[in-house]
């Protein structure tokens, strides 16, 4: 059952995205991660169809936030698209999807403390991000140190977003 709504959920990505060519569909099926992700029932399909109905609703007033407001609840790392939002001068959905996270803490709060649970993340973030596939990891394992490494990562994000806000004059931000 748990394996029919991850195959759903990226059937309904692509469908929202537009997606009507069957053998992208198969290829998209067959492609390890995906596998991957529906063998094992994780998270991460059923995001990938939230952020397709946020791109799908980009341009109205509340229901983007309101999705990423629930993809937020599952999984904070989505937030650029928060700024994303605001950016596109969607403020009332990206405050109104920061506001559906902030209260998704408060359901944790009968477990455990959420001062406690930021520092779990804080903890978590610095044991295993060494260890991810990016610029920041990349450096660390080239010596850098972690300020060094954050620096250039968040300067690399920077300059992507400026390259590519130079290369055309409308909308640059939702393409």
């Amino acid at each position: 059952m748990i394996t029919v709504l991850m195959l759903g959920s990226l059937a309904g990505a692509l469908w929202i995205l537009g997606v009507r060519d069957w053998r992208v569909f198969g290829a998209t099926l067959l492609w390890p991660p995906v596998v991957s992700a529906y063998q094992t029932a994780n998270v991460t399909l059923p995001l990938c169809l939230l952020c397709a109905l946020i791109w799908r609703g980009r341009h109205r007033a509340w229901l983007p936030g309101i999705v990423l407001g629930a993809a937020l609840a599952i999984k904070f790392f989505l937030w650029p698209l928060a700024v994303w939002l605001a950016a596109m001068r969607r403020l009332r959905a990206s405050v109104a999807s920061v506001a559906i996270a902030a209260a998704s803490l408060l359901l944790i709060e009968p477990f455990i403390a959420i001062c406690t649970y930021v520092d779990l993340l804080r903890k978590l973030s610095n044991t295993f991000a060494g260890g991810s596939y990016t610029i920041y990891a990349f450096l660390l394992e080239l010596g850098a140190g972690s300020m060094v490494a954050r620096t250039v990562t968040l300067a690399a994000g920077g300059g992507m977003l400026l390259l590519r806000g130079a290369g055309s004059r409308s909308d640059w931000l939702s393409v």
